[in-house]
């Protein structure tokens, strides 16, 4: 069910997109991840369809985490994180602007570790909910300088904080 609410919310972000006239936004990133205490880095894109109205698909990695907490220096682990989020910039002018976030989260956690001495290998897929905020800095018209908080909802006691830092172009697609 999860995936089909997922693959209709994005069907219609897509359809609406080609309907509407706005700015496309292409971009690095780098995240803070509380849970793991470690960064991931990764791309952003996103769509203005009006002038306060924006959505973004973020996909960042982690490729080595290592665990801190479980005694044996070569346990580690490696994370996967796709974002779908909708932001409405309630303080929006020519140079910067402010919106709460609300989206849907993807996360893979690749665990390895010894278990009684045996190498022992673990898969988490994880759905859930993104809340958060959002500020954009414009640098100039088309540089823009991306912050932004959120708080994902996962299951499995996977919620987590993610703080991130991008920064990325924009132009017009019409």
């Amino acid at each position: 069910m999860k995936k089909i609410l997922f693959l209709v919310l994005l069907t219609l972000v897509v359809v609406y997109s080609y309907a509407q006239k706005g700015d496309l936004y292409i971009g690095g990133q780098g995240d803070y991840i509380t849970m793991y205490k470690d960064f991931g880095f990764g791309i952003r894109g996103g769509y203005n369809f009006s002038d306060p109205f924006q959505v973004n698909l973020i996909y960042t990695m982690t490729p080595t985490i290592s665990m801190e907490n479980s005694g044996a220096p070569d346990d580690k682990a490696q994370l996967y994180n796709m974002d779908l989020n909708l932001n409405y910039y309630i303080l929006n002018n020519k140079s910067w602007g402010m919106s709460p976030v609300v989206g849907l989260n993807y996360l893979i956690e690749k665990m390895d570790w010894l278990s009684w001495a045996i190498p022992t290998k673990e898969i988490n897929n994880l759905f859930g909910l993104n809340l958060g905020w959002d500020i954009k800095y414009n640098v100039t018209e088309a540089v823009r300088l991306h912050g932004s908080w959120k708080y994902s909802i996962l299951k499995d006691d996977h919620s987590h904080h993610t703080f991130s830092l991008g920064i990325g172009y924009y132009f017009n697609v019409f």
